[in-house]
């Protein structure tokens, strides 16, 4: 079994944490902060969705991978269980309900909790397209996946989290929602709407244990 943990290195009291070098309580800290935690992270067969998983998981948590392309999926799971994590892998298409609340409560009924939901799942759609040949049926496509899923995520859930007055949810939203992004009329739009969902669930849970939250993420090329 290969090793699950980063690259440390001690040095009196303190240690290095992959390239960082921190005090050791911090690094200790890192390692065990999702211990005995149950996470979700939709998209979690490639790319980002994937890095996120892999970050919990090293920090302790059991991992349920949510995503719709199954071959991928079960790539994922056979080398995060090579590396000793703790996860699972589940096909769901998060823009359809029954799915959604199917595997949201496999999960939390299995682990007996659900603490972390990380929505990392999307799609983009047609680029360098103006509104006026930007088809309805690529619209309603980013929509279900970009928009309605990350919906469906949260009202599930907050209800499998809602009994223990605890839980912590991430939509990964994006530079596009907050300012726009011209010919990208789908992509655009959906994450700004994802950025409206995460403000308004947000203030209706401000008051209790769980959390909902965004992250607006800004790519670009290394020059």
């Amino acid at each position: 079994m290969a090793n699950t943990k980063p690259s440390i290195r001690k040095l009196g009291g303190y240690a290095t944490y992959n390239e960082f070098v921190l005090p050791l309580n911090d690094v200790y800290v890192m390692l065990t902060r999702f211990a005995n935690q149950v996470a979700i992270v939709t998209g979690g067969a490639d790319g980002i969705g994937k890095a996120i998983a892999k970050r919990i998981a090293t920090e302790g948590a059991t991992i349920a991978l949510f995503d719709i392309n199954h071959v991928q999926l079960e790539r994922t799971v056979a080398d995060f269980t090579r590396q000793g994590f703790a996860v699972t892998g589940h096909v769901v298409d998060i823009s359809q309900e029954s799915s959604v609340e199917k595997a949201v409560q496999t999960v939390a009924e299995t682990a007996g909790r659900l603490d972390i939901i990380v929505n990392s799942a999307g799609i983009v759609g047609p680029t360098s397209t103006k509104i006026t040949d930007y088809s309805v049926a690529d619209y309603d496509r980013v929509y279900h996946t970009n928009l309605r899923g990350a919906f469906l995520m949260t009202k599930y859930g907050i209800k499998a989290m809602e009994h223990r007055n605890y839980g912590r949810i991430l939509h990964l939203a994006s530079i596009a929602g907050k300012e726009g992004n011209p010919y990208m009329t789908g992509y655009s739009s959906m994450k700004a709407g994802v950025i409206g969902l995460v403000k308004g669930i947000g203030k209706e849970y401000a008051e209790t244990g769980i959390t909902v939250n965004g992250l607006a993420l800004l790519l670009s090329k290394r020059l």
